[in-house]
């Protein structure tokens, strides 16, 4: 017995020319070439923010960490935290995370903050942290839930961070890989 779907949920009635069997539901489908009737459905409409500019990958906080110490800033990161000219660097050793402070250059253990590309991105020079606190990092690696806290810190967590599908699937990284099989590429 075939019933008619509900009104409250999206459906669309499927005829098709070449047989004579009922029509089918086919709300399950996600493209449908016969679609003949939808039922009326209350919307719901939210309107998107255009970033007008951007490339949508870059309107999210970025952050990476390379084994040389250097970490990079995206330009959104960099506006976000107000363009400082300088950060004080924490590190939280039982949590295993970076705090970046924005602050003067002129105040006490500023680390600067210096151009790095043409986009905007920033570097700041943290090997002597790694150093100090006996932090090994043997592949960038990216902090992909860096987070403003309260006090307006940004918050970097090793125990989250992970190698970046970039850096996995870089040329160079999987050539050697092949060499490291005994494999010539």
């Amino acid at each position: 017995m075939h019933h008619p779907p509900s009104q409250s949920q999206f459906a669309c009635t499927c005829y098709s020319s070449l047989t004579s069997r009922p029509p089918q539901n086919v709300a399950h489908l996600t493209h449908s070439v016969n679609c003949a009737t939808f039922l009326k459905i209350r919307a719901n409409w939210q309107e998107c923010i255009h970033y007008s500019g951007a490339h949508a990958g870059w309107v999210a906080l970025y952050v990476t960490l390379n084994p040389k110490g250097d970490l990079h800033l995206s330009g959104t990161t960099y506006t976000k935290m107000g363009e400082p000219k300088a950060v004080n660097v924490f590190f939280d050793p039982p949590n295993s995370r970076f705090g970046l402070k924005p602050t003067a250059l002129s105040v006490r253990n500023a680390f600067p903050v210096c151009k790095h590309g043409s986009g905007g991105g920033r570097r700041i020079y943290v090997s002597a942290v790694l150093k100090e606190f006996h932090i090994d990092i043997p592949e960038t690696i990216q902090f992909f839930d860096a987070d403003f806290d309260d006090e307006g810190i940004l918050v970097l967590d090793l125990r989250t961070a992970r190698v970046p599908n970039r850096v996995l699937n870089h040329p160079t990284k999987r050539a050697k890989t092949a060499s490291d099989d005994g494999r010539v590429s």
